[in-house]
């Protein structure tokens, strides 16, 4: 692994507060009584949002520590979670 890109995973950690404070007020900060307008493409669209976060933090990690099998798995389902996470922001 490229020596610039040994500490990104501590750096994607950030998104997680950054996630949560942007999104407390209109979606966390409400769970679990959501509004009507909150449907279930919202809930979709977090999920897949999540997943996808979560995907982005492990896979430096797991370059690091030289478990390439599994980064290389993950970064194939990431060929089928991205597309549904930009296909989720058309409803």
């Amino acid at each position: 692994m490229d020596k610039s890109y040994k500490h990104l995973g501590y750096f994607f950690l950030l998104l997680i507060p950054l996630s949560i404070a942007g999104f407390y007020k209109s979606y966390i900060g409400i769970f679990p009584h959501f509004p009507e307008n909150i449907t279930i493409y919202v809930h979709i669209h977090a999920a897949l949002a999540t997943i996808w976060i979560t995907m982005l933090i492990i896979q430096p990690f797991l370059a690091a520590g030289k478990k390439f099998s599994i980064h290389r798995k993950i970064g194939k389902l990431s060929y089928i979670i991205f597309p549904l996470l930009i296909l989720s922001f058309i409803p």
